[in-house]
């Protein structure tokens, strides 16, 4: 009876599945793709990442992509088309598409990136062989050196074709002297640590390399055979150093920073360099070696940084040629130096505001700039030293915005100084007096006059002076107003007798030291009635015979020295803290009504061959109170002291300062016990 039941429960069981499954169909509507593979002959297997019906895969450079096997998966009883079985080129994006078993479609796209193939090691390149194993390694990137050829001998490659899928070299990419091909397989190199031409590679003859964008730190050529260097998408360099006498164009046209340029490039006739921005050091210059058998000169009329904005050093020299320097769009540098360009016409500065170093044009005196009429930096608001001697016939110089200058050079060719807000100057050298120039200045540290033709008045009293004035070879200043307190004064003749009579100084107070040099045709000596005090030295050496200083009343030290000096004359004075030197062969008249206290007094002459031949009295020191050293000797005729009387019994000068040591060789030579004993005179 169980038996029965037993299979009685079996049928009910079969009869009620077969019901169920009536009820649930497969409906067949998915229509994915699970997964997709490639693999190569030698059983690497890459693969895909499926996002958004795109499948990626990154396979490496040097896998050749015909020879790979695709292996996918999709779902249950769908279909893809076309098969990825039949594709030849995996290079190519595919696109395929899986069909489910109710007809709905899904488009896969199948893409392959490709890795670059590093090698992390030197690589030296110095026979054909090398560089067939090299090349068919099928290496992207070098992560160290690249030597091509060797470093001497005869023997060497030519032919480096195998290296065009070089992409990368990530330190150095030297070239030696024994090389004897073009760098042309190099085209499709995009970044270099740097680059170094050894020698003079015989077949190497030009540089191009289309695709190079960065020269992380240098760039070297010395080689003389190199004509042309093209780098049509460089952007970034570090140091680009390039020297040839047979180099004529220089293409960078993308190259936006460097760290330095610095080329001497003799028969340079082109430079591309268009987008610079900004670089620390360029050097342009056109000169070539001592050893150069020829003198080439280079015949570039134009040089255009259009975009460049900030420059560190700027040196351009001996560019023969050269007319036009265009720097519109910079606005900041540290230094520009303009040397031996005889025929630049046209310097554009629109933009610049600073020059923290010097702005300067110098040349030797073959290579003056005999054309340039007009120097315009609209808006320099500062600059350390700017000197333009090399422009010989410029007119004018507009600098509307200038309001500081470390150091200043007025160029004597020059008519017309536009720098109505120039204020202040640390060293201001005037190779010709503009009275304009210094209508609005209110500060000069250091002020040099030197050669100017200008004849007239010269007005500074307006200015601080903190420190000099030196006018030398000025011969036309007929009046000369200066503040009341400066630093030193020199007026310097330069030995020219011609110059008889000193300028009307005035207003001068107060200085350091003050100074009448070389003046051999001026007999007379006039100090400005304004001065008071000479707080170091007061100084004449010419022809003075007399010398007067009419409201001085303290001067540091008098040192006046004229052979043919016969009067002295100081009516204020009253203290000299250092020496009073009163030498002179016919030195007789000396007024000091009012001298109080000498440092160091010195008086007669030099030897026993140069003698005061007028002095018989001191009594010209009659109101003297104290001396601390003094010597007086060779006066011929010298035989009265009794000027010292008020000093010695004030004990203003003692027994230790006057003694046969410090007075000698007189008419007269009395001891310190005589002076005591009231024996000022000469006994008959």
């Amino acid at each position: 009876m169980n038996h029965y039941k037993q299979i009685l429960y079996a049928v009910f069981f079969v009869l009620f599945a077969l019901t169920a499954c009536e009820k649930d169909p497969f409906e067949g509507v998915d229509n994915f793709l699970f997964d997709f593979s490639l693999q190569d002959g030698n059983g690497n297997i890459f693969d895909g990442k499926i996002t958004d019906n795109i499948v990626q895969f990154s396979i490496p450079a040097n896998i050749d992509l015909a020879k790979l096997t695709p292996k996918y998966r999709i779902s249950e009883l769908a279909t893809i088309s076309p098969k990825p079985e039949s594709v030849k080129d995996w290079s190519a994006e595919q696109t395929f598409t899986v069909t489910s078993h109710s007809g709905s479609q899904r488009m896969y796209s199948v893409k392959v990136e490709r890795e670059e193939v590093e090698l992390n090691e030197n690589v030296n390149l110095r026979t054909e062989e090398d560089v067939a194993a090299f090349a068919a390694r099928k290496i992207d990137v070098i992560n160290g050196n690249l030597t091509i050829g060797a470093p001497s001998g005869t023997d060497s490659i030519a032919n480096i074709d195998a290296l065009a899928g070089l992409k990368e070299v990530r330190y150095k990419l030297i070239v030696n002297p024994t090389f004897k091909g073009e760098l042309k397989a190099l085209g499709n190199l995009e970044s270099i640590g740097s680059l170094t031409i050894n020698g003079t590679p015989e077949g190497l003859s030009e540089i191009t390399l289309p695709k190079l964008k960065y020269i992380q730190n240098v760039f070297s050529s010395q080689s003389n055979n190199i004509n042309r260097i093209s780098l049509p998408a460089l952007v970034s360099a570090g140091n680009i150093s390039v020297t040839s006498v047979q180099l004529t164009e220089m293409a960078l046209p993308e190259l936006k920073e460097a760290e330095v340029i610095d080329c001497r490039l003799p028969f340079l006739d082109e430079l591309n360099v268009r987008s610079l921005e900004t670089i620390n050091t360029l050097l342009l210059d056109g000169s070539t070696l001592y050893s150069d058998p020829q003198k080439p000169t280079p015949t570039i009329k134009k040089i255009a940084f259009p975009r460049l904005k900030e420059v560190g050093e700027m040196r351009v020299s001996t560019l023969k040629e050269l007319e036009s320097i265009e720097l519109s769009a910079l606005v900041q540098a540290g230094s520009i130096s303009l040397s031996n360009l005889p025929v630049v016409t046209s310097i554009k500065l629109d933009a610049l505001k600073v020059v923290e170093s010097k702005l300067y044009a110098e040349s030797n005196s073959s290579s003056y700039n005999k054309v340039l009429q007009l120097f315009h930096a609209p808006l320099l608001e500062s600059v350390g030293d700017i000197n333009l001697q090399a422009f010989t016939v410029l007119k004018s110089v507009k600098l509307p915005m200038l309001k500081f200058a470390d150091g200043f050079r007025i160029t004597p060719s020059v008519e017309n100084w536009e720098v109505p807000k120039l204020e202040e100057v640390n060293h201001l050298n005037c190779y010709n007096y503009v009275p304009s120039f210094f209508e609005n200045l209110s500060r000069i540290n250091k002020l040099d006059i030197n050669e100017s033709s200008y004849e007239g008045e010269a007005d500074l009293s307006h200015i601080q002076i903190d420190g000099d004035i030196t006018i030398i070879r000025c011969f036309g200043f007929r009046k000369i107003t200066l503040p009341q307190k400066i630093s030193s004064f020199e007026l310097n003749y330069a030995s020219n007798s011609s110059a008889t009579q000193l300028p009307e100084i005035t207003g001068l107070e107060e200085c350091e030291n003050f100074s009448i040099r070389n003046a051999p045709g001026v007999t007379e000596v006039v100090l400005p009635v304004s001065l008071k005090k000479v707080n170091q030295q007061l100084y004449f050496y010419g022809g003075a015979l007399s010398v007067v200083g009419e409201n001085l009343q303290e001067v540091g030290e008098i040192n006046i020295s004229s052979n043919n000096l016969a009067s002295m004359s100081f009516p204020n004075l009253e203290n000299v803290t250092g020496r009073l030197r009163l030498f002179g062969k016919f030195l007789e008249t000396i007024h000091l009504p009012k001298i109080n206290t000498v440092g160091r007094l010195e008086i007669g002459g030099s030897y026993s061959g140069w003698q005061n031949e007028k002095l018989t009295n001191v009594g010209f020191l009659s109101t003297l109170s104290s001396v601390e050293t003094l010597e007086i000797k060779f006066c011929k005729f010298l035989t009265d002291y009794s000027g010292f009387k008020r000093a010695v019994e004030s004990g203003g000068i003692t027994e230790s300062i006057w003694n046969e040591r410090t007075v000698h060789s007189n008419a007269y030579n009395p001891t310190f016990d005589d002076l005591k004993a009231g024996r000022y005179v000469k006994e008959d």
